[in-house]
């Protein structure tokens, strides 16, 4: 069955069931699952397949920084600088004459 005549059967868009095939979506609602199976005359056990992510490495290991940093840094015991009690770090005019 074309994807076109199929998406109208189960009353999705082509694009959307098409990402549906192509796995690339998060989640699939119930209905829309149903619907599909009751277009192709199939179970679920027939067009899906659990495949297990990758484990999680023990030490529970982050990637690295990337070597541009674009991440902000923190100090170690994650303080924030000061702000003065009379906010002269902000330029006049900012925040109604504060």
């Amino acid at each position: 069955m074309p994807l076109g005549e199929l998406a109208d059967r189960v009353g999705i868009s082509s694009v959307n069931l098409s990402k549906i095939k192509n796995n690339r979506v998060t989640a699939v609602r119930f209905s829309t699952l149903a619907a599909i199976c009751e277009a192709l005359d199939c179970g679920v056990g027939d067009i899906l397949e659990f495949v297990p992510e990758p484990a999680v490495p023990a030490d529970h290991s982050r990637p690295a920084v990337p070597a541009d940093h674009s991440r902000p840094a923190v100090p170690a015991d994650h303080s924030r600088p000061a702000v003065p009690a009379d906010h002269s770090r902000l330029p006049p005019g900012k925040l109604g004459g504060l």
